[in-house]
């Protein structure tokens, strides 16, 4: 069970708006601290390598432990119905995440809406991205070790590449029903498995 006073997060989100060739935009910088009960890979590694033996993030985990880490992102009105955007994320990645296995992402994409085919309440959208995790994460997947989300006791390091399609249409009042595709390449940053395709179908209503 956490304790306020150790486990807790810090965050700050700066936001820019502005407009490019009379087009709205935004550009935002996000920082935040993270204190929790957590491991550390390079404790454990070290613990793995004294012990000749697999390494195990559980045996390290102490309360107030803290990781940081920072995301710049971009929004940008091109055309009337066209927006994209982007954006960069980054932490050292020495520590277990409670959340997913990234620790270094760039992704981007774009978004249409369907007023050019006599849909204005559609859109369509292709986004992109590139995740990877730090150094040290790798060398503890590598020995056999296993994060709360990922590891196989054998990784063949590669980046998890990401390309993701999907078209949201409205079929009656504020009803929305989007088809999504994903296909994830070398998923789990290994070379060794995938590519993965993922076909999803998902309703949405507005009260």
């Amino acid at each position: 069970m956490g304790v306020l006073p150790q486990d807790y997060g810090n965050q700050i989100e700066l936001t820019h708006e502005h407009e490019l060739w009379g087009k709205p935009g935004a550009v935002r910088a996000l920082y935040y601290q993270q204190h929790a009960f957590m491991g550390n890979y390079q404790s454990a590694v070290g613990l793995a390598q004294q012990a000749n033996s697999t390494p195990d993030i559980s045996n390290t985990r102490l309360a107030a432990q803290s990781s940081w880490g920072y995301g710049l992102n971009f929004e940008q009105s091109i055309a009337e119905d066209i927006g994209i955007f982007g954006r960069w994320s980054w932490n050292p990645g020495n520590s277990e995440t409670q959340t997913v296995d990234i620790s270094r992402s760039l992704s981007g994409g774009i978004s249409i809406k369907g007023g050019s085919w006599s849909r204005p309440y559609d859109t369509v959208g292709l986004g992109f991205a590139v995740n990877g995790i730090a150094p040290i994460q790798r060398t503890y997947l590598q020995m056999g070790g296993m994060s709360p989300f990922i590891g196989d006791g054998n990784l063949s390091y590669k980046t998890e590449q990401i390309l993701e399609t999907f078209y949201s249409a409205k079929v009656y009042k504020e009803l929305y029903i989007s088809a999504d595709y994903q296909r994830i390449a070398n998923p789990a940053y290994n070379s060794a498995r995938g590519p993965v395709n993922f076909f999803g179908l998902r309703a949405h209503i507005e009260m």
